[in-house]
């Protein structure tokens, strides 16, 4: 299961500009989110951590290039497998 790390809230709800601020600072540090505390600033962390469409495709590739990677391995796995059998036999 993965575990997901959300910022506290931004209190000073009229100022719109700290809390934009704020909320990219969490996410270039790595956030997974930002609590809110006023409808307001909802639209805002929503903004900001929607991927873009360069993003997702991003994302894509990587995962596909991943997948690759991981069923090249495990077909690496099965042959190093195959071969200890076989030495074992003879």
């Amino acid at each position: 299961m993965q575990e997901l790390c959300f910022d506290t809230v931004y209190s000073d709800v009229n100022n719109i500009e700290g809390f934009r601020n704020e909320v990219q600072f969490i996410k270039d540090l790595g956030f997974d989110g930002k609590s809110c505390i006023h409808p307001k600033q909802v639209r805002i962390v929503h903004e900001i951590y929607t991927p873009s469409q360069k993003e997702i495709e991003k994302s894509i590739r990587n995962y596909k290039w991943s997948k690759k990677k991981l069923k090249l391995r495990v077909q690496e796995l099965y042959l190093l497998m195959v071969k200890w059998l076989i030495t074992q036999l003879l």
